[in-house]
């Protein structure tokens, strides 16, 4: 009695195996259905696709992640150490998934060539071991026969090399991150002037550079530190490392070309001034106009001596307008109150006002107080200034202690005289101090001083209101934070899909070639060594034992349709499997066989 699989015994009802006396049932005999098992092209490319789709996701969990604070709470599984720990899974999954369509890929590739030629058992057990066994890669018949199958094999043990590089695409750096907080800061009250002036009997009608006309010793200092510095004085730091803005009208000159009938009295005036000068040629001219000479272009005003005298040599009357002559351009300096939005930059334990800040002038009525500005500048600038011999000569102005008397014209000659190389001589202004005036004119350079006076008494505690100003204030705040260099990853990633692409194609083709999907699992290896000479040359070896004989090993098998025809009861069978080269032919797709 023997026993068949109850699948190919019609006369079973149920169990595994049916009992046959002898041979008095046989069984219908199966042919071989070629056909590729959707399976294995399914595998191969969906691990393909589950592999890039895992190294898109370490890229936008490593973006998502760019730019943020590190998180220093041990307790927090969004700490350094665990951010790194998710890329580090990351990349492995990433690398086993495309490890993984590769292999299934290197196994089709291993059944197209062992149906071409005849290879030894040595190489054969080299080549379904080189997956997992690096000493594989030391068989000659492995690298003659399986060329393709080597670099398959060579890259599932290379791939990770290149996934040793994304979890690096996430460093830390030092950084510094704005924490935006509500604060009350400094602003000055430009409408008090208690500590800029004051005004008493004293001091009207005297010689304004004993008491400047009453402006306050300390806005003197301030106005002639602003002048000689030709910037915004910086002010003490309000909170370290910070910046802020502020919005507030104060007064400032806005300077234009002057028109025809300011232009005629200021020549008038030069004129007169000119004696002063022994006729030469007046080169700067300011002061502040009467009220008479706004009218009929002063053509009516008859106290021009008188002006000179008290004016240019002595006090002067505050006014919200300053006339200036430069050389040959004329201008008309009017005080207006002028809108303010100006940032503030802290560096170390200094603040000072970021450029370009942005200002407009205004038509609005000038608040009280906003006089004393135009005082202290007039006080400044008022007098005049003409070249004399090698050099220059001011009179009462001290424009010379700013860098605007560099906007005037040399005479391009070593000295002035009178009627004879009239001007201020090229060796009174030099070169440097031309460079200060960065190519502005006189009038622009007013306008700058004055703006720049304007914001200089931030640097003073007394000028500033107790009030304050409401704003948000950004304070850097050191911190750690993730960088992450997307080259780095996707240069990596791309080597490594890229390979994986060109075996998953080696693999379709091979289907394709073979015509039915093959592995290397057991059943597989048991279904193609049913031959008689193969049970002949491993008797003695039924155990599997290792290493085997080597004449085993050397023995040439090949795996293709046996030459032999069975023949039971009558039907002809040719099965396929391994054998030597003299015992098999090729086999063919879809060649008949059982």
């Amino acid at each position: 009695m023997s026993f068949v699989p109850i699948s190919l015994n019609p006369n079973s009802r149920g169990g595994n195996y049916a009992p046959t006396p002898g041979h008095d049932v046989v069984p219908n005999p199966r042919m071989v259905e070629w056909k590729i098992d959707w399976k294995a092209p399914t595998k191969m490319v969906a691990l393909l696709f589950a592999g890039i789709g895992a190294a898109i996701g370490h890229h936008y969990y490593y973006q998502s992640l760019d730019g943020t604070e590190v998180s220093t709470s041990g307790s927090n599984k969004n700490t350094q150490e665990w951010q790194l720990r998710y890329g580090t899974a990351f990349a492995f999954l990433t690398k086993s998934l495309l490890v993984a369509s590769a292999t299934k890929a290197c196994e089709q590739h291993i059944w197209t060539m062992m149906r071409k030629k005849s290879i030894k058992i040595s190489g054969l057990d080299a080549t379904f071991d080189a997956i997992s066994d690096p000493l594989s890669f030391f068989s000659w018949s492995f690298w003659k026969n399986f060329k393709v199958g080597v670099v398959i094999a060579a890259i599932t043990w290379m791939m990770p090399l290149p996934v040793l590089i994304p979890p690096a695409a996430l460093t830390v750096v030092p950084s510094t991150t704005i924490d935006p907080r509500p604060m009350t800061v400094p602003m000055v009250n430009y409408t008090d002037v208690s500590s800029l002036f004051v005004l008493s009997n004293t001091n009207v009608d005297v010689d304004t550079n004993t008491i400047d006309n009453g402006i306050t010793p300390f806005f003197t200092r301030l106005m002639a530190a602003t002048a000689s510095s030709t910037e915004i004085l910086p002010m003490a730091a309000f909170v370290p490392a910070s910046s802020y803005s502020v919005l507030f009208s104060a007064p400032t000159f806005s300077c234009e070309n002057a028109p025809d009938n300011v232009t005629t009295v200021i020549d008038q005036v030069a004129n007169y001034t000119k004696p002063v000068s022994g006729d030469r040629e007046i080169s700067f001219l300011a002061f502040t106009p009467q009220g008479e000479m706004l009218v009929d272009s002063g053509s009516n005003y008859n106290e021009y001596p008188q002006f000179v005298d008290s004016c240019e040599m002595n006090a002067t009357e505050s006014s919200p307008s300053i006339w200036v002559k430069s050389d040959d351009n004329y201008y008309s300096c009017e005080l207006k109150e002028t809108h303010f939005n100006v940032t503030f930059n802290t560096t170390g334990d200094i603040q000072t006002v970021n450029h370009p800040y942005s200002f407009e002038y205004t038509s609005q009525d000038l608040k009280p107080g906003y006089y004393v500005h135009g005082q202290a500048m007039t006080n400044l600038l008022s007098g005049a200034v003409w070249g004399m011999f090698d050099g220059l000569v001011s009179v009462r102005t001290r424009i010379t202690q700013s860098s605007l008397y560099a906007a005037l014209k040399t005479n391009g000659q070593n000295f002035s005289s009178a009627g004879i190389h009239e001007g201020i001589p090229e060796a009174s202004i030099s070169t440097a101090e031309k460079a200060l005036t960065r190519g502005l004119t006189m009038g622009q350079l007013i306008e700058e001083l004055s703006r720049n006076l304007t914001l200089s008494l931030f640097s003073a505690d007394r000028t500033l209101s107790p009030l304050g100003f409401d704003t948000t204030v950004n304070v850097a705040v050191s911190a750690n934070i993730y960088a992450y260099n997307a080259v780095n990853l996707a240069v990596a990633y791309a080597v490594a899909i890229v390979a994986s692409m060109l075996c998953v194609c080696v693999g379709l083709g091979s289907l394709g070639v073979n015509g039915v999907s093959h592995g290397t699992p057991f059943s597989s290896i048991m279904c193609s060594t049913r031959n008689k000479t193969l049970d002949e040359l491993t008797k003695g070896y039924s155990l599997a034992a290792l290493p085997v004989d080597k004449k085993i090993e050397d023995t040439e098998l090949k795996f293709g349709l046996s030459k032999e025809a069975g023949n039971d009861q009558g039907i002809v069978k040719r099965v396929v499997g391994f054998g030597l080269a003299s015992e098999v032919e090729t086999l063919e797709k879809r060649v008949s066989c059982y």
